[in-house]
């Protein structure tokens, strides 16, 4: 007999399945958290200006095991691309002229466009029910059908990558190669943008019927273009990196994090 808990419709395929304990963030991510430092401690938290460890992972029954199949195999992409021991991603891209400022082309034959687009969207889709971060509102159908291999990623909406130079990593900018940021949504103007950080990545899909074609062409990982480009920028100069940094110089230390910062 079914357990009527984690039996139901998955939110991909929309088949009645049983349902596997879907996190929001890949395993891999939390387990390279864990490692930044010794191996052992919980990885630091900032929530509602408080900082705090934890080893409680967002979480929830969602997808069934062929869909959680189709995100796991770009999961393990990304996870070996942003191998810091590797740093695989910049063996890979090329400046290109000083008309397109701060903007370096990928190598199509060492970088797959296409896997990193799906691993972006899949985890600004499932923050969507999992943990209420992003809003897709009505266009959370046309990524659905996208993520499940039914359509082209959708008109309206670009998808951007920017690559934060590794030369400010060991700086008092932070050091991005050991932070994630969980998606959030944001609008400015008739623009809706969504996205997340990824120890030197940062992803934004711009949605929006005013969506300027130049973003959908030039910048768009998920673009049928040949050539596919990225920003490249230092981590002072990144504005999401800065943003999430801020958060945690001005949250206030909680639980164990604060006795281990002051032990009295």
């Amino acid at each position: 007999m079914k357990n009527k808990s984690n039996f139901g419709a998955c939110a991909l395929c929309l088949k009645n399945r049983t349902l596997r304990d879907s996190h929001l963030t890949p395993q891999w991510i939390y387990k390279r958290l864990r490692n930044a430092e010794n191996g052992t401690d919980d990885p630091v938290c900032v929530a509602n200006n408080s900082v705090y460890m934890t080893s409680q992972q967002v979480r929830r029954f969602l997808l069934c095991d062929e869909c959680e199949g189709r995100f796991s195999t770009r999961e393990e992409y990304v996870a070996q691309l942003t191998d810091r021991s590797a740093t695989k991603i910049f063996q890979h891209i090329r400046i290109v002229s000083a008309s397109m400022a701060g903007t370096v082309e990928l190598d199509r034959d060492g970088i797959d466009t296409n896997k990193l687009s799906y691993f972006a969207m899949s985890i600004i889709w499932r923050s969507c029910f999992i943990a209420g971060g992003c809003q897709l509102g009505k266009y959370a159908e046309q990524f659905r059908k996208y993520l499940l291999g039914e359509d082209e990623f959708p008109r309206f909406a670009a998808l951007t990558m920017t690559i934060i130079s590794p030369s400010a990593t060991e700086t008092d900018h932070g050091d991005v190669h050991n932070m994630y940021t969980q998606p959030s949504s944001a609008r400015d103007g008739q623009l809706w943008f969504h996205g997340f950080s990824l120890f030197g990545l940062v992803f934004r899909c711009f949605v929006g019927q005013a969506l300027e074609s130049d973003w959908k062409e030039q910048l768009c990982l998920a673009s049928p273009n040949w050539e596919k480009y990225a920003l490249l920028q230092a981590a002072d100069q990144c504005a999401d990196h800065q943003s999430a940094l801020d958060a945690l110089m001005n949250a206030q230390p909680r639980g164990k994090l604060r006795q281990k910062i002051d032990p009295k």
